[in-house]
């Protein structure tokens, strides 16, 4: 399986986020990063993507694929999730999409 892990980055002027891929099993042709809040009924809302920064993931490389800074973010830091969605080759040839679990950004 795939998964991501984020790092505090700070600049000069700013703060944000690296989201970093592992691709551990898998050669991704493609990912995402997206990044939303929880609204009151406790259900994820995405409201703001990413794609891959560069080249696929190749099995085995981890990778940051996402640079983002905390007033690109829908909400505050603390109040944000994101989530990484990859599309890797199927067992027959066919494009299969893997989804991480939400994961709090702060």
């Amino acid at each position: 399986m795939t998964s991501g892990e984020h790092n505090r980055i700070t600049g000069q002027t700013q703060e944000g986020f690296n989201i970093s891929l592992d691709a551990q099993a898998d050669q991704v042709k493609q990912a995402w990063v997206r990044f939303g809040t929880i609204d009151p009924a406790g259900n994820h809302k995405w409201e703001a993507s990413i794609a891959l920064k560069g080249s696929s993931v190749s099995k085995g490389q981890k990778k940051i694929i996402a640079s983002v800074y905390d007033d690109q973010l829908p909400a505050k830091p603390q109040d944000c999730f994101y989530q990484i969605l990859c599309e890797v080759e199927g067992p027959h040839g066919d494009p299969v999409t893997l989804i991480t679990e939400p994961t709090p950004l702060a």
